[in-house]
């Protein structure tokens, strides 16, 4: 054999010990690469299974809610709320009046002292309203069906004559139409059905609609004004026959 020869052969093993030598670190590294994946994967999973991750998805999604509903209404300070998803409308609704307008989906919010129906598909409060404590105990079990929370904390007193009434915030002050409501809420004779904003914020003074044929006298009193029957031009209409708009007070 020449030397030409013998110098081409093993320059061709030298070669083919490379090629090799990479494909075998290729297949190394993608071995590796897909390994970490499937670790990472594998941990996903348990943390969404797991009692530990499943409270830490539940906590991050009351705090979503919460904040959501932080921009419509003040919410109760240093308090976490039993959050719940309705899963049966009609089956509250025929229970409590306090559900009519919400529907399946809308979200539950139940405080120490105040009940609220959220739509988060529509951002929207479909109602608020006091609730009352059964043996100093709430249920904090935040994926249970409404019908259980409401069965436990939820107490309308049906036996109390009441004055259903709305209050609206048409004003720039936040949170002057909820230290109204929950004025309202102490005293016996009234149930504030909901607190939402008006349609404009610019009204002054408090405005008192009595759309039915309810006795208001003592709210007049109480408001100095007088009842109006019809609604202000350009406001929403309530299916509550009493309203309240707490415009700006000069």
């Amino acid at each position: 054999m020449s030397s030409e020869d013998r110098d081409y052969g093993f320059s061709g093993g030298v070669i083919i010990k490379f090629v090799f030598g990479f494909l075998f670190l290729a297949l190394l590294v993608s071995f590796v690469w897909y390994f970490m994946k499937y670790q990472k994967a594998e941990q996903q999973i348990y943390q969404l299974t797991s009692e530990e991750g499943k409270q830490e998805v539940n906590q991050r999604e009351i705090e979503a809610i919460v904040e959501k509903v932080s921009k419509h209404i003040i919410l109760p300070e240093n308090e976490t709320p039993t959050v719940a998803t309705i899963e049966d409308i009609d089956a509250l609704v025929q229970q409590q009046s306090f559900f009519v307008g919400a529907q399946n989906g809308d979200k539950v919010l139940i405080y120490s002292n105040k009940a609220i129906v959220y739509n988060p598909e529509r951002d929207v409060l479909v109602n608020v309203g006091p609730v009352y404590i059964q043996n100093n105990q709430v249920n904090t079990q935040p994926e249970v069906v409404v019908e259980e929370v409401v069965e436990e904390v939820v107490d309308l007193e049906e036996n109390v004559e009441t004055l259903d009434v709305e209050v609206r915030n048409g004003s720039t002050v936040q949170g002057v139409a909820q230290n109204l409501a929950n004025s309202l809420a102490d005293e016996d004779n009234y149930n504030v059905v909901r607190v939402v904003n008006a349609v404009t914020n610019d009204y002054t003074g408090t405005i008192l609609v009595n759309l039915g044929e309810d006795d208001v006298s003592d709210l007049e009193q109480s408001l100095g004004v007088t009842a109006v029957n019809v609604m202000p031009e350009g406001e929403t209409e309530s299916s509550v026959k009493v309203v309240i708009i707490v415009g700006n007070q000069q």
